[in-house]
């Protein structure tokens, strides 16, 4: 084989540049998929306001027992009773005590509104008791500390067909610490001359959003 010359060696060394030089470039051309670590999205929920309430307690039985003659004679929910009458008790939602009582209503706010308003209604004295000058009435306590955080009627007032407030601002739950529970005491004014039955009042307690 003849010997290449010079300038064919010099020739083919440019080509061979050329070539790959293109290679390169080519494969610099080439795109490539980009990768993230993180994609973000929202996901929304609204939740409105409930007031809303249940009675851990309902009944509260005075059992039975006489008059007093000619006077009237005053029962508590709250307090030692006379003439066969049980006894009043300030026991909550879950101890009971001992023996037979007259126990409160319960009142626990289980909505999520802590602003929540609790009246009561139902038939009032003459309806309920009848006789001469008979008295029922309601007031309310905290069953614990701070459950109700605006406005708790403590005092006694006449139940009847039209609504009272004994709360204004119940606490829920987590609004009250764990405190959410108020007690409903009656008190009740029996005539003498009372008609000798069972006497029974269905008690209608409502909760609001505001009073």
């Amino acid at each position: 084989m003849g010997e290449i010359s010079n300038n064919v060696l010099a020739a083919l060394l440019i080509v061979a540049i050329l070539v790959t030089s293109v290679g390169i470039w080519t494969l610099s051309r080439i795109p490539t998929a980009i990768y993230t670590g993180a994609a973000t999205g929202v996901t929304n929920l609204t939740v409105e306001s409930l007031a809303s309430i249940r009675l851990i307690r309902n009944v509260s039985d005075f059992g039975q027992g006489l008059p007093n003659p000619s006077t009237t004679l005053d029962l508590w929910s709250n307090a030692t009773n006379t003439n066969g009458f049980n006894n009043g008790s300030e026991g909550n939602g879950t101890n009971y005590g001992s023996g037979t009582h007259v126990y409160p209503f319960v009142v626990e706010n289980d909505g999520n509104d802590d602003t929540t308003c609790v009246k009561v209604s139902g038939s009032d004295a003459s309806t309920f008791i009848g006789g001469k000058d008979p008295v029922f009435q309601v007031a309310a306590h905290d069953n614990e500390t701070g459950s109700c955080h605006t406005n708790l009627h403590t005092e006694w007032q006449n139940v009847s067909g039209s609504e009272v407030t004994v709360c204004e601002e119940l606490h829920t739950e987590q609004g009250g610490g764990g405190a959410n529970t108020i007690r409903l005491h009656w008190h009740i004014g029996l005539p003498y001359d009372a008609t000798p039955t069972t006497h029974s009042n269905t008690i209608t307690v409502s909760a609001y959003g505001s009073c």
